[in-house]
């Protein structure tokens, strides 16, 4: 076994910041890796060995973009068509530069969802009584 360093492994990323395919078989990791490949070769080393697979307790923050993590998320909710409970998270509309359009904005548009003004009047509702 040879140790690796958190440095050296989080070096390894591709620009996307991920790791390639190839460089997790360098270190023996096969794909998809498997949950605490990490953590387990920060503790015994590489190449990867399966039977020391050390239990993750946590993600650490630099293994993943939150902005990255967000997009999938939100994307997933309105995969499956539950786009409308964004409405009622407007931290999340923010980020994404995006609100809740006054009703007169969209006015001359069909199949608008209705939801969308409701959750509107909650938040205000919520800030009034804040």
């Amino acid at each position: 076994m040879t140790d690796i360093s958190e440095e050296e492994i989080l070096a390894a990323r591709s620009p996307k910041g991920a790791w390639t395919k190839k460089t997790l078989a360098q270190w023996g990791v096969p794909w998809p890796p498997p949950s605490s490949w990490k953590a387990t070769i920060l503790a015994h080393g590489i190449p990867y060995d399966a039977a020391k697979n050390v239990v993750a307790t946590a993600v650490a923050a630099e293994e993943f973009d939150t902005a990255d993590l967000l997009r999938k998320v939100v994307v997933a909710v309105i995969n499956q068509g539950q786009g409308h409970i964004l409405y009622d998270l407007p931290d999340v509309l923010a980020f994404f530069g995006s609100r809740i359009p006054e009703r007169h904005e969209v006015s001359h548009l069909h199949g608008i969802d209705e939801r969308m003004f409701e959750a509107a009047a909650r938040a205000k509702e919520s800030e009034r009584a804040a």
